[in-house]
């Protein structure tokens, strides 16, 4: 069953319309000290505990200085813990640029049909199609979504999935952007 297009008015599918739209809540902030860096990722330290605990194959949001609103999107690939020398984790970079979006199927169960938080990607497959970060469930092959994005929305089709970890699905999508 199609559904039309609509805003919701209350709850997580407000939170992902208020984050698309710049108007979301504040997410807390680490700062690390970058120790290596190459093309395809980097390293950083910290010296204390972090305030906020991370694992492996969590997605963390890098700032930059150039564009407070353009984040970096990368995914932790290692870490070590090591007494009195303080934490070291690896990162690999999925997208130097991720716009919020939020997306929803087309069909499906009610869940499914609900709007979440979803991560727009150019270039971060190696075919270089446009792509998607979004929580685990949504993702099924030739799926049809629909992406809200800057005031609008369009239909998209799942394309290839590109990793599926245990707090996310990356996956490519075709069709207009939105």
């Amino acid at each position: 069953m199609d559904r039309e297009f609509e805003r919701p008015g209350n709850g997580e599918e407000e939170d992902a319309f208020l984050e698309v739209n710049g108007n979301g809540g504040n997410y807390a902030l680490d700062r690390w000290e970058l120790v290596d860096e190459g093309p395809g990722g980097f390293a950083v330290i910290k010296s204390e505990r972090p305030r906020y605990a991370i694992r492996v194959g969590e997605l963390l949001g890098i700032g930059t200085d150039e564009d407070p609103k353009l984040w970096r999107l990368g995914v932790v690939r290692w870490m070590m813990v090591r007494q009195g020398q303080g934490y070291r984790i690896g990162v690999q970079l999925l997208s130097a640029a991720a716009r919020p979006a939020a997306v929803r199927a087309v069909t499906g169960s009610s869940q499914d049909c609900r709007y979440r938080r979803a991560l727009l990607l150019e270039g971060a497959t190696g075919s270089g199609a446009y792509s998607l970060v979004t929580d685990r469930g949504l993702f099924l092959d030739g799926r049809v979504l629909e992406l809200y994005r800057d005031g609008s929305s369009a239909r998209v089709t799942c394309g290839a999935l590109a990793e599926s970890a245990v707090g996310f699905d990356h996956f490519e999508i075709a069709g207009p952007r939105g």
